[in-house]
């Protein structure tokens, strides 16, 4: 029966630019759990999880056995092509074993410069440069040099050079964009429990520059 209403069924091809906004969907759908107001924002990020995943998150001990020393690990299996052709066709696939990809999470408490060299790897990949990271983090700009060589250092991989890079962008201009600077301040007044159309109130602005601030911040 499920191969006679398979039959009749249209099967919609989805092009190149469907799949990429499908993925780009589910990024966005992660990115907004993590400053969800609502439940709603929760429960549409559980549930695009809960479709991913196939079988059980298996725990692995990771380092000494002494205590402060180890952590957990966990390990599973997740599907992105079964999900994928579910929502652009309607078509329930069978998740095959070549389909699937192993993620791997390390329940591991990370180290504030472990933090701090991630925001200032991923402001220097939007094409910041280090003055304007150090202004963006509140610090100096020796420093962000620190957390760079740290970022690359933490990887085995090759420093970049600095100062040819800087020479390289085509942009070199030290103002951030509007809702680039109120970034921090709109996290800290949406900490207190002001809403978006308080926080414009206050900077002076509209809700939109609120809201691309707060995105942009997390």
């Amino acid at each position: 029966m499920r191969l006679a209403a398979l039959s009749n069924h249209e099967i919609i091809v989805p092009s190149s630019d469907d799949i990429l906004a499908f993925l780009e969907e589910c990024r966005q759908t992660w990115l907004d759990a993590r400053s969800a107001e609502n439940d709603e924002q929760l429960r549409l990020a559980r549930r695009l999880i809960e479709d991913l995943i196939t079988g059980k998150i298996l725990l692995y001990q990771q380092g000494e056995r002494k205590q402060g020393h180890g952590w957990l690990q966990g390990r599973v299996m997740a599907n992105i092509v079964s999900v994928l052709v579910k929502r652009l066709t309607g078509i329930s696939l069978e998740a095959g074993e070549t389909d699937q990809i192993e993620v791997v999470i390390d329940y591991q408490k990370s180290k504030l410069i472990d933090e701090q060299s991630e925001t200032a790897k991923r402001l220097w990949d939007e094409g910041l440069l280090g003055v304007q990271i150090a202004k963006q983090m509140g610090c100096i700009p020796p420093y962000v040099t620190k957390l760079l060589q740290h970022w690359f250092d933490k990887r085995g991989i090759p420093r970049p050079n600095i100062k040819s890079r800087r020479i390289q962008l085509e942009n070199k201009q030290t103002k951030l964009p509007f809702y680039k600077q109120i970034a921090n301040d709109v996290h800290e007044l949406m900490g207190k429990g002001h809403s978006n159309l308080e926080i414009a109130r206050q900077l002076k602005t509209n809700d939109c520059n609120v809201s691309k601030a707060i995105t942009w911040w997390h």
